[in-house]
Formats: structure tokens, C-alpha cells, sequence
């Protein structure tokens, strides 16, 4: 076939078609058109027509850049709806609405104003539609963002299968197996720190705006970012994960919709982590507040404390258990709070996990902090019959005392450790569960702190004394430290103001004019308790034991004329005639055959009540112009 002409210039044979037309009409050699082509026409052309492994893989790579770069432009979509939305460009948003509608709608009259409110309500109701637009995109990236690592196991312990999807994985997939070929290749690292900032900004729309969280599919939302919480995701991605799942619990039957989920696997993983992974621990503990304070169900107070339903699985408990007994672990004290709340809801759950014993080794161990709120969950349990079975009689809350009983020899280090047993001990004395509770078996508990009494062991001796004076509720003015420190009492006015001969002493009693009350009878009730269980011959061996000038004597004599004090004044008239006799420090300072120190440590004794007994009402005075 000669070639071509068209009438000037021939033809080159290399373009004229030979065989059956195109279907333009057009030969086509692609040896000679590959070099004309250049971008995204190369690499089409390589994958249409490549035939060997190494197109192969630059098909590969072309695919990764591809997916690489939707994510990244889904992501920047995100932050630009984000930036979109925030309060700062809504209200200047709403300052243009009004801007437009003219400045005379502002002294206009009530019509004016009706329809400026209305535009008000349009522009809220605008927003609200655009927040809710904005979240649902994000969570459209999230779950194009869960098909890019179909190549990682899933980390759940269950299958999940999705029943009804608003936001399909086909959208955003790129394609079934282009996906599954090029996911391998994905930078992880940069996708979980996207991921990771993506649910951040969830967050932040949920917290602007409540009404988004009523309209999302919690499962939904979840089922896209349950792989965040894998192991192979960063500690950032599964805290921002635990986060923004308790930002869409509503009410009882979201936290019942995430079972399925079995995010009690991955709960349990996190607690199990070490320091280094704080901020998911930290998270991992909120989530279980928020199970508490949403999902649990209580009963009614007259049925008893304890008798409601947590809905935290066996497994999740122990883990709690576990990072409160942790001695060096940083979310100890937040752990033994949360024990301790489900205590007072749920205690069947708390027994059954060893929760109890935790709690009550807490109570005498430390954190001090804690330790009286503590005492008051567990004598809530002692104040109701159903829950006063889980704690043994003369066992378990006696563990209070070992910081007193088991003090001696100990030295002052154990001063601390003393002073927080003698915390717990006046919560659980100034309520009536906790006084019959430590009045069982005849007293045991309360004759064992008062037997701390007579071990020669100043730093107890002075903790117990304090321990009474806080108990009988004493006060300690200023010349209290100065009877204390042996300064005549007669030398001190009333607040500090010296004694004229114009005001002479009222008798005892004269200005006690405050009337009784129901908390002067439970003092009273608390003395008796105490002079039962052997205080006054407590109080007068010491006497006999120290030296009369040290300063430990002058506090027991002060808190032998308190008591006396407090039993004229409080105490039927039988029954403090009988404490105001003192017979044994009576005994001793009458002995005329005692050789030893006692005999001269009781008068002097006698002497400093009665010393104080005269000066009391008068130091007690309020001060008159």
C-alpha cells in the first residue's frame, strides 16, 4: 500500500493504521505515543498495558499514594469543617445576620424584636444542623479510616458484625482489594495521630453541643473506632478512644448497647499498664466513673445501702481491685474512691471481687486522706442488717485500731501513722453505728484504746489524750497551753486580759447559760462509755507513773477537770458524785504508808484540779467592755 499524501508533505508510514480501524478512525502505536505522555496518563497507560513484576509493584505504590492521599484529604476536610464551626466564626456569623437585617431592628418596636429573636432561632437551629453535619463527616473518616488496617487481626475478643450502617466502609474504601493491597504499605504512625486528632475535635463538638449526642448511633460511632484501642495503636489514640466513647453515654441503655463490644477486654488491658501509659489509665478510670454514674441503678435508702446493680463485669472489678492495692501506683487513691462508691451501691459486686479486703487494709494502712471517708462508707454498711453481714464482728473494722494498739515500740516515726488511726477512731465514735459497733463484747474495742493508756510510750499516750479531747469535743483556748506549760492560772485573765478586784469571781457554772442539746446528751453518753471502760484509773496511772513537772502530767490533770467538769454538768447527779469522788487518786494521796513517788504525784494532782476547777468558770468568761 503506497503511502499517503496530502498533496504537500508525505505522511510517516509509522502513523498510517494498518489492520481494523479505532474507534476514532485514529492509528495508535503506543511505543511512539509513550514518551508525549507525562503525570497521571503514564501511570494509567502502565497499569492498562504492564505486563511484568516491576509494573506490579509501581501499580502498588501508586494505589498507597492514592489512599494516602484521600485520608489526608479527608482529614484537612475535617479540620476545615471544624474551623468552620467553632463558636469564634459562629457568632461573627450571627453578628453579619444582624449586621445585614439593618441597625434600626434595635430600637425597633416588639414586632421588630420578635422577628429579630426569630432570625436568632434560625441561626441556633442553622448551627445545630452544621455541628451535626460536621460530626457525621468526622465519623465518616473514622470509618474510612478502620478499612485502611484490614491487614491487623482484630484485637477484639468478640466478632462483630454489622447489622445497619449509616456510614458505609464502600464510600471510602477506595476499592475492595485496592484497599487490602496497599494498607500494609500506609505510614501507621501518621494515620493513628490523625485518627487520634479526628476524635479530638468529635470531642470538642460534643461538648459544645449536647443535642449532637441524641442524634448519633453510639454503635456506629464505636463499631469505627473499637481498632483504635488494638495494641498496636499509640496510649494517645486509646485515651482520646475511652474519651470520647464517655462524652456519647446518655443513660442506662447506651452503656447496656456497647456489650457487645467487649470493651471490658480492652479495660482491663489498660489498667494492667504501667506508669508510663497515664493518660489511657487516666481515661480508662473515667470511663468506669461514668459507668458508675450513668448506668448503675439504685434503690431507695429504706431498702438499704448496697442492694442496687453497677453494671462493671467481674473482670473489670479485679482490675479496679488491683491498681488500689498497687502501693506505687499514681491512681491509687482514685481507685480506692471508686471502690468505695461502688461499696455503698453494689457491695455483693465489691465482695465478690475482694473489694472489701482492700478497702478495710486502706483504712488502716493509708492513704490518710481517705481514711475517714472510709470509715463512713463502711459504717453505712454497719447501719443496715442486710450489709452488716459481709463484715466480720471484733475483725474487720477493729483493723482501724492496730495503728493505736500496735504502736509501741515503734518510736516517733509511727507519730503519722498514729494520728490517722486516731482520725478514723473519732469518725467512727461521733456516730451511734460506730459507737455499737465498738461496744460489743463488752467494750473490747473501746477498753483497748484506753489500755494504750498505760504503755509507757509518750508519742501514744499524747495521741490518745488528744484523741479524747477532740472526741469530748474540749476546747483548748490560749490558757490551756499555759496550764500545760506550768504557769499559775491565777496570773491569767479571762482572753488573755488580767483579773481586777471590781469583777469578783462568779461561782462555777455561772456563764455555762448556752442550753442543752441532743450533742450534749451524746457526750454524755460517749463519758459514761468511757468512765465504764476504766478511763479515770487510766488517767490516774499515768499520774503515778510520770514526773509531776512534765508536761504529759499537766495534760492528764487537765483532762481529769475537764472530765469532772463535763460529769457535773452533764451527767445525772448519782452518777457524777461518783465520778467527782476519785477514789483511787483519793486513796493515794491519803496513804500515809506509801514511801514511793505517788503519794506526793496525787496531791499534787488534787491540787492542780482543784487550781483549775476555781479558775475555770473565770478564764471561761466572755470579755465585757
Amino acid at each position: 500500500m503506497a503511502p499517503a499524501t496530502n498533496g504537500d508533505t508525505p505522511i510517516p508510514t509509522q502513523f498510517i493504521q494498518v489492520g481494523p480501524p479505532t474507534s476514532r478512525n485514529q492509528p495508535l502505536n503506543p511505543t511512539d505515543v509513550l514518551p508525549e505522555l507525562e503525570g497521571k496518563d503514564l501511570q494509567e497507560q502502565l497499569l492498562n498495558t504492564g505486563q511484568s513484576d516491576g509494573r506490579e509493584n509501581l501499580r502498588r505504590q501508586v494505589e498507597a499514594q492514592l489512599s494516602n492521599a484521600k485520608a489526608q484529604i479527608a482529614a484537612l476536610t475535617a479540620l476545615m469543617e471544624q474551623i468552620r464551626g467553632s463558636p469564634t466564626n459562629t457568632r461573627a456569623r450571627k453578628k453579619a445576620a444582624v449586621l445585614a437585617t439593618g441597625k434600626r431592628g434595635i430600637f425597633a418596636a416588639h414586632p421588630a424584636r420578635a422577628s429579630s429573636r426569630t432570625r436568632d432561632e434560625h441561626l441556633d437551629r442553622d448551627d445545630f444542623k452544621t455541628t451535626l453535619s460536621q460530626a457525621r463527616s468526622l465519623i465518616q473518616t473514622l470509618v474510612s479510616y478502620r478499612t485502611l488496617y484490614p491487614g491487623h487481626p482484630s484485637p477484639s475478643p468478640l466478632t462483630l458484625t454489622s447489622s445497619s450502617t449509616s456510614y458505609g466502609d464502600s464510600d471510602f474504601s477506595g476499592g475492595g482489594s485496592s484497599s487490602a493491597t496497599s494498607a500494609p504499605m500506609l505510614n501507621e504512625r501518621d494515620m493513628d495521630r490523625t485518627r487520634t486528632g479526628i476524635m479530638t475535635s468529635l470531642v470538642a463538638i460534643l461538648q459544645r453541643s449536647l443535642r449532637v449526642c441524641y442524634e448519633l448511633d453510639i454503635v456506629e460511632v464505636v463499631r469505627a473506632i473499637v481498632p483504635a484501642l488494638a495494641d498496636y495503636a499509640s496510649k494517645e489514640s486509646r485515651a482520646a478512644t475511652y474519651r470520647l466513647i464517655r462524652h456519647l453515654l446518655l443513660d442506662a441503655d447506651s452503656v447496656d448497647r456497647l456489650y457487645p463490644f467487649g470493651l471490658d477486654w480492652y479495660i482491663v488491658r489498660s489498667l494492667a499498664r504501667d506508669n508510663k501509659h497515664a493518660v489511657e489509665k487516666e481515661q480508662a478510670i473515667k470511663l468506669i466513673r461514668a459507668y458508675i454514674d450513668i448506668g448503675s441503678s439504685r434503690k431507695s435508702p429504706t431498702v438499704g445501702a448496697g442492694s442496687g446493680h453497677v453494671p462493671l463485669s467481674e473482670g473489670v472489678m479485679r482490675a479496679l481491685v488491683a491498681v488500689a492495692e498497687h502501693p506505687e501506683d499514681q491512681f491509687r487513691h482514685i481507685a480506692l474512691m471508686t471502690l468505695a462508691e461502688i461499696l455503698l451501691i453494689d457491695v455483693d459486686l465489691v465482695a465478690r471481687t475482694e473489694g472489701i479486703r482492700v478497702l478495710l487494709q486502706a483504712l488502716a494502712d493509708g492513704p490518710h486522706e481517705i481514711s475517714p471517708i472510709l470509715a463512713n462508707a463502711f459504717l453505712y454498711l454497719v447501719d443496715s442488717p442486710r450489709t452488716r453481714v459481709y463484715l466480720t464482728p471484733g475483725v474487720d473494722l477493729e483493723i482501724a485500731l492496730t495503728g493505736l494498739t500496735d504502736a509501741y515500740g515503734k518510736g516517733a516515726a509511727h507519730a503519722e501513722q498514729m494520728r490517722a488511726s486516731s482520725r478514723v477512731v473519732a469518725t467512727m465514735l461521733r456516730s451511734w453505728s460506730g459507737l455499737m459497733y465498738l461496744c460489743m463484747d463488752n467494750m473490747r474495742a473501746i477498753s483497748s484504746i484506753i489500755n494504750t493508756l498505760r504503755i509507757p510510750s509518750l508519742e501514744t499516750r499524747e495521741v490518745i489524750l488528744d484523741l479524747f479531747f477532740e472526741v469530748l469535743k474540749i476546747d483548748t483556748p490560749d490558757w490551756y497551753q499555759a496550764f500545760i506549760d506550768g504557769r499559775r492560772l491565777t496570773v491569767i485573765g479571762p482572753r488573755g486580759v488580767a483579773p481586777t478586784r471590781r469583777n469578783p469571781e462568779p461561782p462555777d457554772g455561772a456563764y455555762s447559760t448556752d442550753k442543752l442539746n441532743i450533742s450534749h446528751q451524746y457526750i454524755a453518753l460517749l463519758l459514761l462509755v468511757f468512765l465504764e471502760a476504766g478511763l479515770l484509773d487510766a488517767l490516774v496511772g499515768i499520774l503515778e507513773s510520770e514526773d509531776p513537772t512534765a508536761n504529759l502530767t499537766r495534760k492528764v490533770t487537765l483532762l481529769l477537770g475537764e472530765v469532772l467538769h463535763i460529769s457535773n454538768r452533764l451527767l445525772p447527779s448519782s452518777m457524777a458524785a461518783e465520778v467527782q469522788s476519785l477514789p483511787r487518786l483519793f486513796a493515794l494521796a491519803s496513804d500515809s504508808h506509801n514511801i514511793d513517788n505517788s503519794r506526793k504525784v496525787a496531791s499534787a494532782a488534787l491540787a492542780s484540779i482543784d487550781s483549775f476547777n476555781r479558775n475555770h468558770a473565770r478564764l471561761q468568761r466572755p470579755k465585757t467592755d
